[in-house]
């Protein structure tokens, strides 16, 4: 069934496309559609990019779709918005080629919170943001090791949202 939705919405788009208001992006100065089917590392995504206080979004779609990278563990694609892990790998580990490290600290990889790559969600660490770097945020396991929490559990309702980063009950 999502499929199918998805594959509505693409001939919506490609029907829609031409009659839609083309935008000059605010950083990378490309001329884009605010929303559109985007492909990297060969898989298609349908994004709707968010607009700037002055009305254009800040990069082209192109341009998004070239700030997705592969997981580190599983090589699954991770796509700007995307929730993020960040591992340290085991000494014996073969880091591959196409793995990301993360910028504070260069021993962690990012990873993705895909069903496939052996992630509970608890783990959540940040989320992957344009210009292509993480936004860290405090993991449900890093707000529970706050403190004053010992009795208390971590309810995170949507793991993708950036906006619900959980909360002690």
């Amino acid at each position: 069934m999502h499929k199918i939705l998805y594959r509505l919405r693409v001939v919506w788009l490609a029907i829609s496309y031409p009659f839609r208001k083309t935008y000059a992006a605010n950083v990378c100065g490309h001329h884009t559609k605010k929303t559109g089917e985007v492909t990297s590392h060969g898989e298609s995504h349908m994004i709707s990019m968010p607009l700037s206080e002055n009305s254009n979004p800040d990069y082209c779609l192109d341009c998004i779709a070239k700030m997705s990278i592969r997981c580190a563990w599983c090589e699954n694609s991770i796509h700007v918005g995307d929730p993020v892990t960040l591992y340290i790998p085991r000494e014996s580990y073969k880091v591959p080629e196409h793995a990301v490290r993360y910028d504070k600290d260069e021993r962690c990889f990012v990873g993705c919170l895909g069903w496939n790559c052996a992630d509970t969600g608890a783990d959540r660490q940040g989320f992957w943001v344009s210009p292509g770097k993480v936004e860290r945020v405090p993991s449900p396991l890093e707000m529970l090791m706050s403190g004053g929490n010992e009795d208390k559990a971590v309810i995170v309702g949507d793991l993708s949202d950036p906006s619900d980063l959980g909360k002690v009950m």
